[in-house]
């Protein structure tokens, strides 16, 4: 269990293989899944988590502004509030 082995390793590099094609008469393509499901009429799977749910939000209420009355004092009239 405790002896160390060790491989020599020989370097190998794998013939390269090239296939051209020469001739593309009668050549077709293969057609998409989308493509195939269209043709067949099945209807592509869908997960029930991968819907899209309409967003229920509520609607948000802010309190109103308040100014303190020292600070609203420094300001100059124009900006002061009514209030």
């Amino acid at each position: 269990m405790s002896d160390i082995v060790s491989f020599g390793v020989v370097p190998y590099q794998p013939h390269r293989f090239y296939n051209p094609v020469t001739n593309l008469i009668g050549w077709e393509a293969m057609r998409l899944t989308g493509e195939v499901r269209r043709d067949k009429g099945i209807p592509t799977p869908q997960q029930k988590n991968s819907l899209y749910k309409p967003i229920e939000r509520e609607t948000r209420h802010f309190n109103p502004l308040r100014v303190p009355r020292a600070l609203a004092a420094e300001l100059p009239y124009n900006l002061k509030s009514s209030s």
